[in-house]
């Protein structure tokens, strides 16, 4: 290096505090700029960390029933009264969630409900599957949640969830917050489409071990006849 360039080096390095790096924590970081499911994993994991895995469980059972805060709280003071996990669940709903993004205005980034689901989809395929009747586990009902893209599900079967989620954000979603973007963001989609998760049998094994591939809409429909039982 050149003596004028060793010269315009330490000039710039002399505006820069080197120990800021090592005050970087990188638990800090985390859902910091921009967001995907990966991040929002991360923060789940990391706000559920002293959580029991049934209290754990139970949350993502709630959020994929219902993704706002208000009416999970407004339940949980009426309802699983008797259920040991229920205080933990209704204080994380209380005090580390908000409904969406746009709700966080304070400098405590508090967990999005509608991103749970997101979070963990195997998880909250089961979890689906427990919530509906047996008549309502249809493969059309399935695909018409925004967390089946980012199973690992083939081309037509992808082709049906994308064709419900543009539908959602283009004509159900018709407001939000203060950076609201309407519509149906393709970047978004395709980039959640790339997490390829497993299907969970009802002990928690992957469903169809051996296989390699994508599941097909026959394989989805298979899953969703089984009768739920451990």
């Amino acid at each position: 290096m050149a003596f004028r360039e060793m010269a315009e080096l330490e000039r710039m390095v002399a505006q820069f505090r080197v120990e800021s790096f090592k005050d970087v924590d990188p638990a800090e970081m985390i859902g910091f700029g921009m967001k995907d499911s990966h991040v929002y994993k991360q923060m789940f994991m990391e706000a559920t960390k002293t959580l029991s895995a049934e209290a754990r469980t139970w949350i993502v059972i709630l959020a994929t029933a219902v993704k706002n805060k208000e009416r999970i709280v407004m339940e949980l003071n009426t309802r699983f009264l008797d259920k040991p996990w229920r205080t933990a669940v209704l204080n994380f709903y209380m005090n580390s969630t908000v409904t969406k993004l746009s709700d966080n205005v304070g400098p405590i980034r508090l967990l999005p409900v509608v991103n749970i689901p997101g979070c963990v989809p195997p998880i909250t395929a089961l979890a689906w599957e427990s919530i509906k009747p047996v008549p309502d586990r249809t493969y059309d009902n399935f695909v018409s949640n925004l967390w089946v893209a980012q199973l690992h599900i083939d081309e037509a079967v992808m082709a049906d969830q994308k064709a419900y989620e543009t539908r959602f954000w283009e004509t159900q979603v018709t407001k939000g917050g203060r950076n609201y973007n309407p519509g149906f963001h393709v970047g978004f989609w395709e980039n959640k489409s790339k997490d390829r998760y497993p299907l969970l049998n009802w002990d928690m094994t992957k469903y169809l071990p051996e296989q390699e591939g994508p599941y097909s809409k026959a394989q989805i429909t298979t899953w969703l006849q089984d009768s739920g039982e451990v």
